[in-house]
């Protein structure tokens, strides 16, 4: 009995996502304080909201907390907080910066903490309890890039005095944000002609067409004897989110039983 395996191989498409650093754009969302206003947007993005303070008036102009010469103030602190979210779910990075003048604090602190949705609370980056002035950077971890990402300034205890203070300044999220172009692997028999791949956008919409370039690069599969080779190929997409565009390669049916093989589809950069 004689069996034909010439169809019975199968060649297995393993997808690389390659995602350009041009597919990225930087976007801010900031609070400078130059105006008495608890909804400042002095970024390229707006916050979700205003600052909330609680325990405290919601004066900006009046209180324990409020705007003092194009500065966030603290005196007297104790049990009161401030805080104001952002939507950062889109950013695939942030860093978080600011200035803080604690130079009159006393023997007082003053804790910055952000919202963490790994254990649904308020974590503490940083401690200001140093008499000085200065500038703090911060890279915010996975659990803090979120739809619900926040912000909160608040005591380290709850014996300030009068008279201790500690300013705040130039609240700056930088979020690295950008559409997303997936594309998902699939399975074909190498008698059957082709491979075909859909490639779509994801993430953020933007404000018009763009393109995305790509090739194949050898897994187990060998160009040339299992498929036809792509360099220098072009995707242009709408700008639109969903927007799909098609990738097809050609397979070739060598009549040979090999098992399972791969080859990959790898973005290597993108225009506009």
């Amino acid at each position: 009995m004689e069996l034909d395996l010439s169809h019975s191989f199968r060649i297995s498409i393993v997808v690389l996502f390659a995602f350009s650093a041009s597919l990225s754009a930087q976007e801010t969302y900031r609070d400078n304080f130059g105006s008495v206003s608890y909804s400042n947007n002095d970024g390229t993005m707006n916050f979700s909201a205003d600052w909330v303070e609680s325990n405290e008036t919601t004066d900006p102009s009046a209180g324990r907390i409020q705007i003092n010469s194009n500065q966030l103030r603290f005196d007297n602190l104790d049990g009161r907080y401030i805080s104001r979210s952002l939507d950062l779910s889109s950013a695939t990075s942030v860093t978080l910066s600011f200035d803080y003048d604690a130079t009159s604090r006393g023997n007082e602190s003053l804790l910055v903490r952000l919202w963490d949705t790994g254990t649904s609370s308020y974590q503490t980056i940083v401690t200001i309890n140093t008499s000085t002035s200065g500038s703090i950077s911060y890279t915010l971890t996975a659990n803090q890039i979120s739809s619900l990402s926040s912000i909160r300034l608040e005591g380290g205890d709850s014996f300030w005095s009068s008279g201790e203070r500690i300013f705040i300044d130039n609240i700056l999220f930088t979020a690295t944000l950008g559409p997303v172009i997936s594309i998902d692997d699939i399975t074909v028999n190498e008698g059957d002609g082709t491979a075909t791949f859909t490639a779509r956008h994801a993430g953020l919409g933007t404000s018009g067409p763009f393109s995305v370039n790509f090739q194949t690069v050898d897994g187990s599969a060998t160009a040339g004897t299992d498929y036809t080779a792509i360099s220098g190929g072009t995707l242009n997409f709408s700008g639109t989110v969903g927007d799909t565009e098609e990738i097809v390669v050609s397979l070739t049916d060598d009549n040979d039983f090999e098992g399972s093989e791969t080859f990959i589809i790898e973005l290597t950069g993108s225009s506009d």
